[in-house]
This record gives C-alpha cells, structure tokens and sequence, in this order.
C-alpha cells in the first residue's frame, strides 16, 4: 500500500522518542572555551571579555574601568573604584623598592592576599612630616612613570591620586626618601620575609624609543618642531649645537659633519634608560646580565630565594602596562612562596583563531571615536587631550566584542539544531546535548558565531 503522507508526519506522537539516533554519530559537538586575544595578550592579565560583558562597562566615562577591577591602579585605564578590604592577616611582611607602577601593584595585591607590605621609594619629601600630610605628600610623588612620564593631559593627576590612595588606605606603607643601597641588608635590618625589586630606570642612555603614529600627528599639529636624525653636540647657556645624522648601510646614524644652533631656554632629555644595580652588590649567586636582573618568567623570582623583581629591573618591555603585570605576577607567586606552596596555575585553554568565527552574523559596526580637544585648547592648556565615552557609545563598544572561541548564549545553536537535542542550562551556564539523539551533523559548530564548539570523534 502506497503511503499519501510522508512517513514523518505519519507517526503517532512521541514516537521518536523511541527512535534514539544517537549511535548513528561517529562525533559528537562539545562545548569548549578557548583562550582570548585580547586576554592572552595582555601584559596585566585582565580578563577583557569579562567587563565587557559586565553592565557597569557601559556606565564609565573613561573605558575600562570594570576590567582592571583587580588591578592597582584602574584609573590608568578608567575612573577610580571602591576601596578594597585586605584577607586575613597572615603575619608575613613584604618589602617592595619603588613605589612606581611595577611596585604599586605588587603592594596592592600582597596587601589583598594579607600580607603587610611597606614601599621603600628613594624620591626626595622636603623636610620631616609625619601623619596625614606626610601620607599625602608620598601620594604625591609616588607613580614613577605614571606621574613623571605621562602628561596630566594624558592620565588626569586626580585619577591616579585616588588610586594611589586606594593602596595606601588598604594599610600598605609607604615611606619616601628612603634609598634602598643594600637589598640584603634592609631585608635583614627590617625583618622582611621576601622582596619585591620595583625601582625604576634614571640613568639616561641612547636608544630607539618608537611613538605611536597618532601621537607624532598631535605634536606636529600643535607646533613641535621635530630635527630628524640629529644628535646634540653642544649645549650651551641659551643654545644647543646640533649636529646632522646620515643612515649608513646598515641603516645606523652616522655623524655628517654638518652642524646647526637651536635657541632653546631648556633641554629635557627623553634618552633610553637603564637601572642601578648597586643595591644588589651584597647578594649572593644573582644573576646579572646587560645590567638587568635574571629572573624566572614564570614566577618573576631572581635566582636568591624570596627576591623577585619586575618591570625595569628585568629583561622586558617598559611599559606601565607590562610593569603592572609584572607586580601581579610576582604578588601571587611570593603569596605562595611564602606559604611553602607553589602556585596552582590552570593551564591556558587551546587559542581561539579568527577562522572559526562567523562574523557574518555580526553588524559591521565601526570604531566609536573619542572626543577630542580642539588645537587651540590642547596648546593653551594641559587639560585631558581625548575624553571619556558616553554611556551610550561604551555600550555600543562593548557589543562589538566577537567573544572569540567563549559562549555568549546567542542561542544559534538551539536554532540550527534538526533534531532539537541542544539543551540550555541556564543564564551563564551554557548548553549540553542530548547525545541520545544527537546524529553529529555538525550545524552547531559549523554556525556557532564565536567558534565555540568542536566537533570531537566518538571512541570506537
């Protein structure tokens, strides 16, 4: 008898139920988190996709502010946040040389984990105050590069004073004109358990110190004069003599012989920079090479138990950046140095990779643009240069995070399924399958937008 219907309507209802097509697969689709780019990459270890998918990321003036929750000095990146509460008092006490970026961080998270920690910082407080002032004053002068580097109309000065005051007000000591030459002996004469070596570079040298193109654009719209490939010979009372460079080559400045007089009524010097090692003269088999410390990547300790160090005491970029995850990292490891233990690091999830995506599911949305103050007021004035996002502009922002290789619960994979065998847990708990039905077709990995599902082959 020939059948009028298609055979699948023709079933009673609920009857495939009874037909589990599981055991046809030969791969079944798994859920997996894969690791960020924009995590992996950056120096201070803050989980990016994470405040952007937080509310609050949208509510900032200043972007980013939600992501380096955990970080020292967030107004480096955004407005400043509440004040934190230290652990338990663990009765172990850190000393930490430098209180510029690498060193504050390092303070603010051993105080978190318990610790007491005091910063020693070799900048000069006039005259012997003591109390609220003198705590104000150190706030003042401590930051290193963060204060002395970076234009107040880069990083506003009220920004980065209430984050200095975050730290301080969490109980971390900070004590100024207070020169660290001998590492071994302040150990010892203040009963330190371990050390942090956060002090920063000032003895000036040559070097190539590459700008941001952006930035070269600015200065030459607001008037600076830039001599390319010329070095100073001569500096007099009211002038300098310069003489002119020729790439040889190898591409190296080489002396033309040629010279020129510049009337300047200053001269700053922006050379590159190395650090004193002379207050590691009394340590005992340290490693020193090309007059930085030798440390393990892994743990930033130097090769004298319970001496770490960091930023430009150590072979790396410098950069506030790298130099606030190189406190982080050392802070966590001296944690667990001190406790006897080593740290549980979970092992990095597989990289996520552009050609997984789908960005075909995703609006073409460009870049949202900054404010901008005007050329007359940005040479006028030394007022913040680019402003905050609105609200409704960080919001835009964050939504253009493609959540590379992390579920997002965009619920295309219940969309797509034939067989309706995706089951969705919950608001943040993500998916399973019902592998009892599930025949592996692979339209949920195939369509998944943040390539976050893989296709993995059934064990014969």
């Amino acid at each position: 008898m020939t059948m009028k219907k298609p055979f699948a309507i023709t079933l009673d209802p609920g009857s495939p139920l009874a037909n589990k097509t599981g055991p046809w697969r030969t791969e079944r689709p798994v859920c997996v988190d894969r690791l960020l780019p924009c995590n992996s990459r950056c120096p201070a270890g803050d989980d990016i996709q994470g405040w952007l998918s937080m509310p609050m990321a949208a509510t900032t003036k200043r972007p980013g502010a939600t992501g380096c929750a955990t970080q020292p000095v967030p107004g480096h990146h955004g407005p400043p946040l509440p004040r934190l509460s230290p652990a338990a008092d663990t009765g172990r006490h850190v000393l930490v040389v430098g209180a510029r970026p690498s060193g504050m961080s390092a303070a603010h998270h051993l105080r978190r984990l318990g610790h007491a920690v005091t910063v020693l910082e070799a900048g000069l407080m006039a005259g012997l105050m003591a109390g609220l002032i003198a705590r104000l004053i150190a706030r003042l002068i401590a930051g290193g590069m963060m204060r002395f580097g970076i234009p107040r109309c880069r990083l506003p000065r009220e920004v980065l004073d209430a984050e200095l005051r975050r730290i301080t007000d969490m109980g971390v000591t900070l004590r100024l004109n207070s020169k660290v030459a001998d590492i071994a002996q302040t150990m010892k004469d203040g009963g330190f358990d371990a050390a942090v070596l956060a002090a920063g570079a000032h003895i000036a040298k040559r070097s190539w110190i590459p700008a941001h193109d952006f930035e070269l654009e600015e200065a030459l719209q607001e008037g600076v004069m830039v001599k390319w490939l010329s070095t100073i010979k001569q500096a007099g009372e009211a002038s300098l003599t310069i003489e002119k460079m020729a790439l040889d080559a190898r591409c190296f400045p080489q002396p033309a012989g040629e010279f020129e007089t510049l009337e300047a009524d200053s001269l700053v010097l922006a050379l590159g920079q190395d650090v004193d090692p002379s207050l590691l003269d009394g340590v005992p088999d340290l490693q020193m090479k090309d007059g930085v410390v030798m440390v393990d990547p892994a743990t930033m300790m130097t090769s004298h138990p319970g001496l770490f160090a960091g930023a430009d005491m150590v072979p790396a970029e410098r950069n506030v950046t790298v130099a606030v995850g190189h406190g982080k990292k050392a802070a966590r490891h001296i944690d667990a140095w001190l406790r006897g233990s080593a740290l549980d690091v979970a092992p990095q999830h597989d990289a996520a990779t552009f050609e997984r995506l789908n960005p075909r599911y995703c609006r073409d949305t460009p870049h949202a643009v900054r404010p901008q103050l005007d050329l007359a007021r940005r040479t006028s004035s030394f007022d913040e240069v680019q402003g905050g996002l609105t609200e409704g502009t960080a919001l835009c922002e964050a939504q253009r995070c493609l959540s590379c290789g992390n579920c997002f619960e965009c619920d295309n994979c219940c969309g797509v399924c034939p067989d309706n065998t995706v089951i969705k847990l919950g608001p943040g708990k993500g998916f399973e399958f019902n592998l009892d039905f599930c025949k592996g077709c692979g339209l949920c990995a195939a369509e998944c937008p943040s390539g976050a599902i893989d296709m993995v082959p059934e064990a014969i």
